[in-house]
């Protein structure tokens, strides 16, 4: 999103805040958009960097006391060399910050992990694959949806041309903050994009759990 475009949006739903890390382009560009709804902008802190120009940013978000959300935004070239560099290139800057030790990185990869996140089924480039697996070990990242759903088959790009299907879109959490992950899904985008949404809710530490409660006998139920 160019500085326009975000202007635009901004007026046209405020209830967002959008973050613009990019240039405006289907092949490239990184937003982040904050509810002002589920978040009092007023309050929380951030903090924005760019990782790589066009293709990964870093959103630090505090939203409340030992809460520190650190989401890197992701969108993999398609060519095949260029997205193993690109891998190989964000693992290092990422090394670059001592103080990124559990990210959640999310965004369109343009590639899968295996063959099972494509319809036809095929195995994407294996360099591809080894230079993200380097990333992957070294920020201990769970694929949330996969890990819940092993044997499942659900994409987020639908090729219109040949009818093909791939999940290259997908949300990676530390294992440290996975813990706090549930319900992860896909949902539309309602037609603004040729990508679904990938979603997950996150769980504030040090909240209680809350169970459904105890149970009791009503008194006229006891009268008889």
């Amino acid at each position: 999103l160019d500085e326009e475009l975000t202007e635009r949006i901004s007026k046209e739903v405020p209830s967002l805040l959008i973050i613009s890390c990019g240039n405006a382009t289907n092949k490239e560009g990184i937003a982040f958009a904050i509810n002002k709804k589920e978040l009092n902008t007023e309050v929380i802190r951030w903090t924005v960097t760019n990782l790589i120009e066009g293709r990964a940013a870093r959103l630090q978000l505090n939203w409340g006391t030992d809460n520190n959300l650190d989401i890197i935004g992701v969108h993999a070239p398609n060519n095949t060399l260029e997205k193993t560099e690109f891998l190989k290139r964000l693992k290092t800057k990422m090394m670059e910050y001592n103080d990124l030790k559990t990210p959640i990185i999310m965004g369109d990869w343009n590639f899968v992990e295996e063959g099972l996140d494509r319809s036809p089924i095929h195995e994407d480039d294996n360099n591809v694959r080894d230079a993200f697996r380097e990333l992957k070990y070294k920020y201990k990242l769970v694929d949330g949806w996969r890990a819940q759903q092993p044997d499942e088959r659900e994409y987020t790009y639908h090729q219109k041309a040949t009818g093909s299907m791939a999940r290259i879109d997908r949300i990676y959490a530390h294992r440290d903050v996975y813990k706090y992950g549930m319900n992860w899904t896909t949902k539309s985008c309602g037609g603004i994009s040729d990508h679904d949404i990938v979603v997950m809710d996150i769980l504030k530490k040090g909240v209680p759990y809350q169970g459904k409660g105890l149970e009791k006998l009503y008194l006229d139920v006891l009268e008889y």
